[in-house]
């Protein structure tokens, strides 16, 4: 996964993926007959939920954008222009390349687990277990082995990054709060959770996000050909007490 997830998306995320795998498991023990079905429902129910998990984790999701642009309009940046900066920005792939080398990882266990899937379940059926209980635990271990490896990489990768970086595409500031790509933050923001910190060299303003007892920090980056005045609004705004 390329998107980062707090410890509450995560619970709920283990939550459902474990009703998803008991369901399928005993639908593939009590009727047999719907076999072939059970693996394009796990896929396309896997995708969809992801699809609903990364709306969700977008950073502030339960805050409405319109309300935050009922305030006034302070500061601006089109997408052009962060695209401009990021391109001139070498030392961003630097700072990008743990979340993406979890991304590649991700992709290559897929094809692993189409192979396995198909592999697996096909010898079990080959055994022809009687005993019902013997089949039902045969198709859990079935499921749970890919979906246990996908969170051992992934729990690897949360340690491993000690930041995520998430690079705002276009973005508008209000006295109210920010509204952007993947971002809507109402004002004022948490003082104890969030800093501000500029970096006129590589021209852009990060907006620093540390949650309560997480050991990882998101980086919130906004690009601008004036990080100073954006500095001035977001220690103004943003962080009052």
């Amino acid at each position: 996964m390329a998107y980062y997830q707090s410890r509450k998306q995560l619970v709920f995320t283990l939550i459902y993926s474990q009703a998803l795998i008991l369901s399928l498991a005993i639908i593939n023990v009590f009727y047999p007959q719907y076999y072939q079905y059970t693996f394009v429902v796990f896929f396309i129910v896997a995708i969809l939920f992801t699809s609903w998990s990364v709306r969700k984790s977008r950073i502030g999701g339960n805050v409405s954008p319109s309300e935050i642009r009922t305030g006034r309009l302070l500061f601006k940046a089109s997408r052009n222009d962060v695209l401009e900066l990021q391109s001139k920005d070498a030392e961003l792939v630097s700072e990008l390349k743990p979340i993406l080398k979890i991304s590649l990882l991700n992709l290559v266990i897929f094809p692993a687990f189409l192979v396995w899937y198909w592999w697996y379940f096909d010898f079990i059926r080959t055994l022809a277990i009687e005993v019902a209980e013997y089949r039902f635990l045969a198709y859990l271990i079935g499921y749970e082995v890919p979906y246990g490896l996908v969170q051992v990489v992934n729990l690897a990768g949360r340690r491993a990054v000690k930041s995520f970086v998430q690079v705002v595409a276009e973005y508008e500031v209000y006295d109210k709060g920010i509204v952007g790509t993947g971002i809507t933050l109402k004002f004022p923001l948490k003082v104890d959770q969030y800093r501000v910190e500029q970096n006129t060299k590589r021209m852009y303003v990060d907006l620093i996000q540390t949650p309560s007892g997480g050991r990882t920090s998101i980086k919130i980056r906004l690009y601008t050909k004036n990080p100073e005045r954006l500095n001035e609004i977001l220690r103004k705004y943003a962080l009052a007490t």
